[in-house]
């Protein structure tokens, strides 16, 4: 397993053990409200399934195509669905940076807020 596929892993079983713990405390990553949880647990479990459906890519750059997917579904009608998991896909890919270099850094001095 390479280390960027390694660190993907540890940061989404943080996630999993986070969103899943009833005893959790509040975070302005994640709401009170029931139907936003269901749709972020919903974007953790889709970006695992998307990075492990592109071997061929590293993790960042599967999230990074996911996000434009969300980005533009989250435009459409029901937008709220994709717009609460963009916020999970952003905060994940922001851990991402944090812990190694990728050359699409550049996303990050775009003013998209991550």
């Amino acid at each position: 397993m390479s280390e960027e596929l390694e660190t993907f892993t540890d940061i989404m079983l943080d996630y999993i053990r986070y969103c899943y713990n009833p005893k959790r405390k509040y975070s302005p990553v994640w709401s009170n409200n029931f139907e936003q949880e269901s749709y972020q647990k919903w974007a953790i479990n889709e970006s695992i399934k998307y990075v492990f459906e592109h071997p061929n890519q590293s993790p960042l750059t599967s999230l990074l195509s996911f996000l434009d997917k969300l980005d533009t579904y989250s435009c459409m009608d029901k937008g709220f669905v994709f717009s609460s998991a963009k916020d999970i896909v952003e905060d994940i890919i922001f851990r991402l940076y944090g812990t190694f270099e990728h050359p699409r850094n550049d996303f990050i001095s775009k003013g998209k807020k991550i």
